[in-house]
């Protein structure tokens, strides 16, 4: 029997007049907040919420649906594939995704895949996958893989599935890799109506870790769990680090609390493309405002100080994979989605 495996693999204006007319009550007085300390705690924030949108945007896709019968999907194209069987025994297959993509894929007899999608805006992934293999109990199987895209930018990692356990828990542990040689290793656990559970490690020495209830909906089978929420931590080897978690519904998210190591409290409405609002806080003194249209960018408003233009870091913008590859279903050796 042919073992082959296929893989499904690896998301108002604050009222400043109020704010900067100060307040009362328990907290550090605003004489004593350090404006710098406060600016990298406010970059550190908006690192992490990029990356929670770069990951979630790939990680958390709905499949569309038919309209109907033989007139495609919501996005416009109806799948398809063709399949034949080689000289030398492989299979070849090729044809449309219901993204309008474009594949090309050969098996050969030893289950090694090789490839590439083309999306209908020039994007190009090309990959290989090799023959997958299983531990002593033959229950874990495990493939490893290297996709390539038209940037030169990799995504190289080693994919487990649980055979065995219900609903078949998988892991992806790899990095990313840009093509002047900087890393980012990554690992992600998931499972099915329970969570995604993913580590990043920047090559700036910056760890963010993320946990997101999931539940399986029509077009996809991880899907977020919104008004339970995500809960993570971002930490850049210097600073406090954050503790925050993420609120949302109507498959939405539409809320963001951190909280820092010496205290501080940041919460923030969070709207489309992710860009949001809000203030930070030590006790119930208000000691700055925060806001940014995009994660790429943002104004810190720190009180009766002054005013700071601010951004993600270098290496959270290098590695937002949600610029890299649309879905992770196209990273499946199994290209029909």
């Amino acid at each position: 029997m042919d073992r082959r495996v296929y893989w499904v693999a690896i998301a108002g204006v604050l009222i400043w007049a109020a704010l900067l007319g100060g307040c009362s009550g328990a907290g550090v007085p605003v004489a004593d907040v350090r404006g710098d300390d406060l600016r990298a705690m406010a970059e550190d924030h908006l690192s992490a919420v990029l990356l929670f949108r770069s990951w979630t945007n790939v990680l958390h896709r709905r499949m569309p649906q038919a309209d109907a019968e033989g007139t495609g999907t919501a996005q416009g194209c109806a799948t398809a594939l063709d399949t034949e069987i080689l000289g030398d025994g492989s299979t070849h297959m090729w044809g449309t995704n219901s993204d309008c993509s474009v594949f090309d894929y050969i098996t050969t007899i030893d289950n090694i895949t090789t490839g590439f999608i083309e999306w209908p805006n020039g994007m190009r992934m090309d990959g290989i996958w090799y023959a997958p293999g299983f531990d002593d109990t033959g229950t874990l199987a495990s493939q490893h893989a290297v996709v390539t895209f038209e940037d030169g930018t990799q995504l190289d990692y080693v994919h487990s599935v649980d055979m065995v356990t219900p609903l078949s828990p998988q892991i992806m542990d790899g990095s990313a890799r840009r093509r002047d040689g900087q890393e980012m290793d990554f690992w992600l656990s998931r499972t099915q109506n329970a969570e995604d559970h993913l580590i990043i490690d920047l090559p700036d020495g910056a760890q963010m870790e993320i946990r997101i209830p999931l539940q399986a909906m029509p077009g996809t089978l991880y899907w977020p769990v919104f008004e339970a929420g995500a809960t993570g931590t971002y930490a850049n080897g210097a600073g406090p680090p954050l503790d925050f978690e993420v609120r949302g519904e109507d498959d939405e998210w539409n809320m963001w609390r951190f909280e820092a190591g010496d205290g501080t409290v940041g919460t923030f409405a969070v709207g489309e493309e992710f860009g949001g609002t809000g203030q930070l806080l030590q006790g119930d003194n208000p000691i700055a405002g925060l806001r940014w249209d995009a994660p790429t960018t943002g104004t810190l408003d720190i009180v009766a100080a002054t005013t700071w233009q601010v951004s993600p870091s270098a290496a959270a913008r290098d590695f937002q994979v949600d610029q890299w590859i649309a879905n992770a279903i196209a990273l499946n050796p199994t290209p029909m989605y």
